[in-house]
């Protein structure tokens, strides 16, 4: 992106290049940046007699009064910010930078730092703009989206961007992920953590599931394995392997583990390595009881195996396994056992696909009333 230069702007009072210098960002522009307090005498008594002189467009004599604010207050950065805002209105960038520095070596604050920061964007060069933005990153707090914008128009090329005048920290990192899921850019969130090691579990587990939601599974899967390294969530062994097949954990609903619909005519219940479902008979006439997204290989054979047991349910009505993804659907058969009993289903995967446990009404029977419970299921690639 090719940063403006102050010839094409001419000679037009402070207060406009400032609005258009943060207008990229979303900061208020006609906040004043540095306000004088009623007690510093003759400094903000010159202060004043700069913003009247701006406001008339006489900025040498601004230029001035600010020199001679400086001189009375010289360790006072907020001077020598807006003596280098004053010299770039008018086209003298080296006086400008010098100000602007020196401000910044004075107060180490978000807003000196993103002064400077504005400053090279708008004139370059484009590794002291990198610099600054990062070290403006490190002071701020609410302000971190505003930085996140102006690095992005900083050039055309986003990502080149975003490895550029991004801060590596993980809380700044975490901050730019979460900015970036607000933005509903979830796609280049979750290429986020090739390059960011260290972001924060929430940010992570959002990331998982907002990539899911959008049939991301690829590009989710390692920030499941992420969060399984960390012990968060439950491990998956390899892309299209199933996660807590053996119900180890506790069911939490979230990214690649099991999800349980919320339905007022199911419960169910957790126990070591096993799942009660119960059904009260009052559920819709098709109801997704149990669930799991998995990324699996296109054209592939794949067997689901399982253990089941069910109680209370008629035989033929009880509940069928669905994979299914936007191109092909396959299902199992109705199953039903009082006693514990292994099965398997065979299909041909269409990519990525949600495995699914269904709970229909069958004809000739009323809707199911009563408990399943499931253990051991597995999902493998077929010989």
């Amino acid at each position: 992106m090719e940063i403006p230069s102050l010839d094409r702007l001419g000679r037009i009072p402070l207060i406009t290049v400032l609005q258009a210098a943060l207008l990229v960002t979303g900061i208020d522009a006609t906040r004043r940046l540095f306000t004088p307090k009623d007690d510093q005498g003759d400094t903000a008594a010159l202060l004043r007699m700069v913003r009247l002189q701006e406001n008339t467009g006489d900025l040498v004599p601004a230029t001035q009064t600010i020199s001679r604010a400086i001189r009375l207050s010289p360790t006072d950065a907020r001077l020598h910010s807006e003596l280098g805002l004053l010299r770039e209105t008018q086209g003298d960038l080296t006086g400008a930078e010098a100000a602007l520095q020196k401000a910044a070596s004075l107060s180490a604050t978000f807003l000196s730092r993103w002064t400077l920061a504005n400053f090279y964007f708008r004139h370059g060069p484009k590794d002291q703009f990198d610099r600054w933005l990062q070290l403006a990153q490190a002071r701020a707090q609410d302000q971190l989206p505003a930085t996140f914008r102006l690095c992005e128009a900083s050039s055309d090329n986003f990502a080149e961007a975003s490895r550029r005048c991004i801060a590596t920290d993980s809380t700044t990192r975490s901050s730019y992920a979460q900015y970036l899921l607000a933005s509903g850019r979830i796609e280049t969130a979750l290429d986020l953590t090739t390059t960011s090691p260290g972001l924060s579990d929430t940010v992570l587990t959002d990331m998982c599931e907002r990539g899911i939601q959008q049939g991301l599974f690829i590009k989710a899967f390692p920030v499941w394995t992420d969060l399984a390294k960390r012990h968060l969530v439950p491990p998956k062994e390899h892309v299209d392997a199933l996660s807590n097949g053996d119900f180890e954990w506790r069911p939490s609903s979230i990214g690649f583990d099991w999800h349980i619909p919320r339905d007022r005519a199911l419960s169910w219940a957790h126990d070591r390595h096993e799942l009660a479902l119960y059904l009260d008979g009052k559920q819709p006439e098709n109801l997704n009881v149990l669930w799991q997204a998995t990324p699996l290989n296109e054209h592939r054979i794949y067997k689901l195996t399982f253990e089941f047991r069910t109680e209370g349910i008629e035989h033929g009505a009880g509940p069928s396994w669905e994979v299914a993804n936007p191109i092909r659907q396959a299902e199992s058969r109705a199953f039903d056992s009082p006693t514990w009993a292994k099965e398997s289903f065979s299909f041909q995967a269409a990519g990525p696909s949600k495995i699914s446990l269904i709970l229909s009404r069958r004809s000739g029977f009323s809707r199911p009333q009563g408990t399943i419970r499931l253990r051991s299921v597995y999902l493998q690639e077929a010989l």
